[in-house]
């Protein structure tokens, strides 16, 4: 696991290679053990490690025998040993037991198509001499390793986060319009969009190619939509196998390792196939809320119990000095989610005792997992009562009720539901996971704000990629939209940044790409079964889990934003969101924003998620826009400099 940066002038004219050092000393968080550098004519090449495969070995930058291809890359290639094994048969010799020099002899012998033979998670920079010179950026199928990149003239300048990318580049970019207005409708940025003007994530599945002729971008794998003829009972054998050999290959490791155990079905069964491979107690972590509605612990404890795990509860408590870390260190290119303190902290704490973590995430994107999946199918029938109630008089009644404390609620789904429903019905599920509607758009973005914005809609992303699906059920679509969307720019971001903040990686069995492409090809009603959610996944885990885990519902691992922002992250909101800074800035209308906060802060109305995303945005534009520096990471590591 590393965090990887380069450069490349197209012309050939000389770079600076202390850019590149101080690109790898911006992120070492990712890559503590060594780091790597190697310079050639108009290319540079940097890296940081965290040793997980042959810690000894498997230096980076990497090379073949000729030195005409130098390899870079963060993640891990799970099939690396089928590979050498492949590649030693037709003559590759290999000096190290690493999978990094695999990349390597794999490129010279199959080219790009390489890619698409690689089983793993990984952000890959290869540099081809041959023919002129060529860098190759790569992405992993699912997106869980981040990559962004600039093209600026004849420069490419790439980097794992855009704190790294920004020590290599003359000017701070500026805003991006599309990825603020992304922000604020569902508290993240899709692809290939950030807050900066010109830096671009890669989106996963793609390359691209820059030479001194062109620059190209293509596919190497498409997420499939069409549907298999299986039957369920082959369709469960099918997934057991997979998921159990997913889980097995993810093992594979030279340092401590564990799991996030979160006691929902999708970490359960992870946890459950962990203790199949080893005849060790799995080391499992877990939070614990102090508000019941928010608190799982005591499912993961069931699960712990169980397989007799060794099993570390980590007890939420909102501290500021601790709660600004992760903040900081995704602001780079933020996002909204919730969830992103309580990430931080189990990862924090799991860093203590391992350097690998399995977790579930992927599950409920694939097997159906989510309350708005059921809404979209609810809406159909609700739809029936006509415009006048669903778009008009059910939201207006519904807003004027009071929103409960608690998490959930039936009033709170009640308000969510209406909410939903009232909105264009071609953006399906994704209607109950916007946040900026076209109402609050226009009451709180200025008239200058307003204007230079009129022709972007962040809603019509999900509209291009739901008409990318061929699928003709409509929660198919929906879960393809999760999985290239929801799942990518959200998840896995919010994931990688947080456990890569203490040198912890994160694997995730269920976005094995064997396991993507049956789930999304399976009949939708193997997923979803009436209003039963992942119903293949109970049937084909039921001997592994409690009855209790099978049965409970949904909570998703969340944190109580909404209460935070009446309490202990009051005084940041209000300091952020101040008429003064709001007016300075000219994105936001200061009356409109003080009546979200107002409406908040009396408890007659939630606008967490908005607020939120908001201040992050506030943060965001002082540090990178207003002439601050932004946050200092230093610290000793081994330098091993390629030759």
């Amino acid at each position: 696991m590393c965090g990887i940066v380069g450069q490349i002038s197209r012309n050939g004219s000389r770079l600076d290679p202390d850019r590149t050092r101080r690109a790898v000393c911006a992120m070492h968080h990712r890559g503590p053990d060594e780091s790597g550098f190697w310079s050639g004519p108009g290319v540079e090449l940097g890296m940081c490690r965290l040793a997980i495969i042959a810690p000894e070995g498997n230096h980076q930058p990497a090379r073949d025998e000729d030195g005409d291809v130098r390899v870079v890359f963060n993640g891990q290639i799970y099939n690396h040993p089928e590979l050498r094994r492949e590649l030693e048969s037709l003559g590759y010799r290999f000096r190290t037991d690493g999978d990094s020099e695999v990349i390597v002899h794999a490129y010279r012998e199959w080219g790009t198509d390489a890619f698409a033979r690689m089983n793993g998670m990984f952000a890959i920079a290869i540099y081809d001499a041959r023919d002129g010179g060529s860098l190759i950026l790569v992405r992993d199928r699912m997106g869980i390793k981040p990559l962004y990149y600039q093209l600026t003239g004849d420069r490419l300048t790439f980097a794992s986060e855009v704190k790294s990318l920004r020590a290599m580049i003359d000017e701070t970019p500026g805003v991006n319009a599309e990825g603020v207005l992304s922000l604020l409708t569902f508290e993240y940025i899709y692809a290939p969009h950030t807050l900066f003007h010109g830096v671009l994530k890669l989106e996963p599945g793609m390359f691209l190619r820059v030479s001194d002729r062109d620059v190209t971008q293509e596919s190497y794998w498409t997420m499939p939509t069409t549907l298999r003829q299986i039957t369920e009972a082959e369709a469960c054998s099918e997934l057991r196998q997979l998921m159990s050999d997913a889980v097995r290959g993810r093992m594979i490791s030279d340092v401590p390792l564990g799991a996030f155990l979160s006691g929902g079905i999708d970490s359960s069964i992870i946890v459950a196939l962990m203790t199949e491979h080893t005849d060790r107690p799995v080391k499992t972590f877990s939070v614990a809320f102090e508000d019941a509605s928010y608190n799982e612990s005591h499912f993961a404890r069931m699960v712990a119990d169980r397989y007799k795990t060794e099993h570390h509860e980590i007890k939420l408590q909102v501290d500021m000095s601790e709660m600004m870390k992760p903040i900081d260190l995704i602001l780079d290119d933020p996002i909204g989610d919730f969830s992103v303190f309580s990430t931080y902290l189990v990862s924090r704490a799991a860093r203590e005792h391992v350097t690998v973590v399995l977790s579930g995430d992927g599950g409920d994107e694939l097997f159906g997992g989510y309350d708005a999946y059921l809404a979209d199918k609810l809406s159909r029938t609700y739809a029936l009562l006509g415009p006048a109630i669903t778009q008009h008089l059910a939201p207006a009644i519904l807003d004027r009720i009071r929103p409960s404390r608690a998490k959930k609620g039936l009033v709170n789904r009640l308000k969510v539901f209406a909410r939903g429903a009232a909105r264009p019905a071609d953006l399906g599920h994704a209607r109950w996971m916007i946040f900026m509607d076209d109402a609050t758009r226009g009451a709180i973005l200025t008239d200058d704000f307003a204007a230079s914005t009129s022709a972007v809609d962040p809603t019509n992303h999900i509209r291009r990629l739901t008409g990318d699906c061929h699928a003709l059920d409509t929660m198919s679509k929906d879960m393809y939209v999760d999985s290239r969307f929801y799942l990518p720019d959200n998840i896995l971001h919010k994931v990688d940044r947080t456990s890569m903040a203490v040198s912890l990686e994160t694997r995730v069995p269920f976005l094995d790409h064997r396991v993507v492409e049956l789930a999304l090809t399976m009949p939708i009603s193997y997923r979803i079964r009436g209003v039963q959610r992942k119903a293949i996944l109970k049937n084909a885990f039921r001997d592994l889990l409690p009855e209790t885990i099978i049965k409970r519902g949904k909570q998703g691992f969340s944190t109580p934003m909404k209460h935070w922002l009446r309490s202990d992250l009051k005084e940041l909101m209000l300091d952020t969101l101040a008429e003064s800074r709001l007016k300075r800035d000219g994105f936001f209308r200061p009356s409109a924003v003080q009546r979200l906060i107002t409406q908040h802060l009396d408890e007659r109305a939630d606008h967490a998620h908005l607020l939120w995303s908001m201040v992050l945005f506030g943060l965001w534009h002082d540090r990178y826009q207003g002439g601050k520096s932004g946050v200092s990471h230093t610290g000793s590591v081994q330098e091993v400099v390629a030759s």
